[in-house]
């Protein structure tokens, strides 16, 4: 079996959180899915920016862009949320994140 590791950004931990509780009430298992915010990271800057942080976090590599927008989220207050996922369960855990999003929509000058 083949698993895919899916990272999504949230603007608030409770929004991260309620999305992880939506994953499991759809079956998916608790010790796949992980919540990195603020309070359980590093509080200096730089290491949220560093891309060895978020390689100890998901166990891949990372690219240094990749790091500085995971590392902006968290130290706006936001969330990075992550799940394992089998590939035949991954449109499922697509459908109940892109739930989640939220999508901005440019106001008019």
């Amino acid at each position: 079996m083949s698993y895919e590791k899916v990272v999504t950004l949230f603007d608030t931990v409770e929004h991260a959180e309620f999305a992880r509780e939506n994953l499991e009430e759809a079956g998916f298992s608790m010790d796949d899915i992980s919540i990195a915010g603020k309070a359980a990271l590093a509080d200096d800057v730089v290491s949220l920016r560093e891309p060895e942080l978020w390689h100890r976090l998901f166990g891949r590599d990372i690219a240094e862009y990749e790091a500085r927008v995971y590392g902006k989220t968290v130290e706006a207050g936001g969330a990075v949320l992550t799940i394992r996922v089998a590939d035949e369960q991954l449109p499922k855990a697509m459908s109940i994140l892109k739930q989640h999003l939220r999508v901005e929509t440019p106001g008019r000058l």
